[in-house]
């Protein structure tokens, strides 16, 4: 049954909790050998890991019984492919990181979906300390053929010194579990200029962007979102009829805020985030900025409670086919009379003529969208279904928006 070889999975020694990293081991036996396995309780091997320099390791493999060899190393082989279904791309044996406090990216592919956060650290390659560590992240996935590629921009810090190091990517499953793999070893330029070897103006450069991240750090939205004490000057109409709209709202190109319409709508008890990310209905899953893979909307969420405040620029789902791609959502609302699609002269045209006309957008505290015409002037209307949203707007008349 064993021909020349046999595989197996060697947990390095220093993870005696056997979530480090995984590595190939090949057990070669001699002739003599393979005759003594049949009726012994257990046979031992000599074996290097591959693609190290390690030394040459002895591992023993029990056997319950004769003929168990067979159960013994299928047990074996799939260990090797849980623990090294990550596949790291970037960076690899050849790249060069200098540690400048910048940002340099990291891919890899994983295809499981189960992936609570990521964690990474940067080892010494001699050592095989830990010299980094980044703090568990949540990362969105991206579908690039038959890859789930997975891609982070990791700060090189300028305290690591030059020299061979590798970088260890773990997935915390949502099983408590934890899946690693390392980098092949690549070269870290370490040991950059101090702070008291810089010129005057790099000095001066430095501590206004050390000033500036101090100042993002103490910044409290509230003190400065201006929504607290803010009048507004649009008028508000409740439940009106299509005459009463028509007269008060389109007729004079006037901006109004319509209450009371959505009183009935099921989407205001589904669609609150905390209910609407298991909603079966969009267990496909939602698309975030521009990405082409869709992500989970529990993910989303996720992301929006742990990461999402602490980015200047949050992500952002806009998606104008979500009610072509999940038709049940229709049912959870209700166009308005005097909305009605009949009135619509852009239903005329071909569907691939058409401009997007609904969206379903979902995005954290703080994000939002500059001054603005919709696409072809265009008139729109807007239902806030949770959270709260600050519009600014300038009358027709107005043509330079400051800022614009």
């Amino acid at each position: 049954m064993l021909i020349g070889q046999a595989k197996a999975t060697y947990i390095h020694s220093s993870n005696p909790d056997k979530t480090g990293v995984c590595r190939l081991l090949r057990m070669r036996l001699s002739p003599s050998r393979k005759s003594e396995i049949r009726g012994k309780s257990s046979w031992s091997g000599i074996g290097r890991a591959k693609g190290t320099k390690d030394v040459k390791r002895r591992i023993i493999l029990k056997i319950m019984q004769p003929g168990a060899i067979n159960v013994l190393l299928l047990l074996f082989i799939q260990e090797y492919y849980v623990h090294c279904s990550i596949e790291i791309l970037q960076p690899k044996k050849t790249s060069l990181w200098v540690a400048n406090g910048k940002a340099r990216r990291v891919t890899f592919a994983h295809n499981e979906e189960n992936v609570d956060s990521w964690l990474m650290e940067i080892l010494d390659d001699k050592s095989r300390e830990i010299v980094h560590s980044y703090p568990a992240d949540l990362l969105l996935p991206e579908k690039r053929g038959e890859r789930t590629i997975y891609e982070k921009n990791a700060i090189v810090p300028d305290t690591l010194k030059s020299g061979d190091h590798k970088l260890r990517v773990c997935a915390m499953m949502n099983d408590k579990n934890k899946i690693c793999n390392e980098t092949d070893a690549f070269h870290i330029e370490g040991d950059q200029r101090k702070d008291e070897n810089r010129e005057p103006h790099e000095k001066r450069f430095m501590k206004r962007l050390e000033n500036f991240e101090d100042y993002l750090r103490k910044l409290n939205v509230e003190d400065t979102w201006p929504i607290h004490g803010t009048h507004c000057t649009i008028p508000k109409i409740h439940k009106p009829s299509k005459e009463e709209f028509t007269k008060k709202c389109m007729e004079p190109g006037q901006a109004c805020i319509i209450t009371g319409m959505m009183d009935d709508w099921k989407a205001m008890k589904k669609w609150p985030f905390e209910q609407f990310q298991h909603d079966p209905r969009i267990a496909d899953g939602v698309y975030v900025g521009q990405r082409s893979t869709p992500v989970s909307l529990h993910n989303y969420v996720k992301y929006l409670k742990e990461r999402a405040a602490n980015e200047t620029a949050p992500w952002v789902i806009f998606m104008s086919d979500v009610f072509d791609l999940y038709p049940e959502l229709r049912r959870d609302y209700s166009v308005p009379d005097f909305f009605s699609e009949a009135d619509d002269f852009l239903t005329n045209l071909e569907d691939d003529l058409r401009l997007d006309w609904r969206w379903i957008i979902m995005a954290a505290k703080r994000s939002g969208s500059g001054w603005h015409c919709d696409p072809a002037n265009t008139t729109g209307w807007l239902a806030l279904v949770q959270g709260t949203k600050l519009w600014g707007m300038y009358p027709p008349s107005i043509f330079h928006i400051p800022g614009e």
